[in-house]
């Protein structure tokens, strides 16, 4: 069921363990007591229905819409987008410390092909966090800028289009966490801790939701809010070149 507005931000967190790390990167941590999302959004400078945005996007894929989505802070936004990234480097290194407790003298060859396909998935992930990093948000800040500027100023450039790239060589990139886990359940061997073994398998997992869901917030959250501000600006500059 949909986290609303009215819920308490603790219970959330209770029932969805998931959404602890996820909600502070929004800026809010433990410690809320019984304060429900509006509150807690209200003491923190945030837009309700963003945190709902985040978290109903986090569980099920979907958020229910909002009349004006320019209500939401296009830099918190971004905000959030690094503070996954960073989120997501931590956490793959965290997974590989505990692939590392799965060898034993039983599996070492196998586990070779492991750390192969980890340390590809790992290269190629760092690669497109720090191309976007670099390309995209920085973009998406100037198209921001210019939307509050007194200034008539044409963009170059297309969110939907940039982002689509992006979306495409994440998608690209996630498959290899499917052939990951495939490999680890199918052909794992030897004496290894299994609990150590259900947490790789979980962490991967996480790690795969985690970035789906950022993904969905660029597309559901972000480009929205961009798009029409960049359709604002050309129209401004239109008319101001047709005077």
């Amino acid at each position: 069921m949909a986290i609303l507005k009215i819920d308490k931000v603790s219970e959330v967190m209770l029932q969805n363990h998931v959404l602890i790390p996820v909600v502070s990167r929004l800026g809010i941590k433990a410690g809320v007591e019984n304060k429900t999302v509006e509150d807690v959004c209200r003491e923190n400078g945030l837009h309700p229905d963003f945190f709902l945005a985040v978290v109903n996007v986090f569980l099920y894929g979907t958020f229910d819409a909002v009349e004006d989505i320019r209500l939401f802070n296009v830099l918190k936004c971004l905000d959030y987008i690094r503070k996954s990234h960073k989120d997501f480097i931590v956490q793959l290194k965290n997974i590989e410390r505990h692939i590392r407790l799965l060898v034993n003298d039983g599996n070492a060859q196998y586990m070779s092909l492991i750390f192969s396909l980890f340390n590809e998935y790992k290269e190629e992930l760092s690669s497109l966090i720090g191309k976007e990093e670099s390309l995209f948000l920085p973009y998406v800040n100037n198209v921001y800028e210019l939307f509050f500027s007194p200034d008539y100023q044409p963009i170059e450039g297309d969110v939907a289009g940039a982002l689509s790239v992006f979306v495409s060589e994440y998608n690209d990139v996630n498959e290899k966490l499917d052939d990951l886990k495939n490999i680890l359940i199918k052909y794992i061997q030897g004496d290894y801790d299994e609990n150590v073994f259900y947490g790789v398998i979980f962490a991967l997992d996480r790690l795969q939701r985690d970035i789906n869901a950022t993904e969905l917030i660029e597309l559901k959250v972000l480009e929205p809010m961009v798009a029409k501000m960049e359709r604002e600006i050309t129209e401004r500059v239109s008319k101001m070149q047709g005077r």
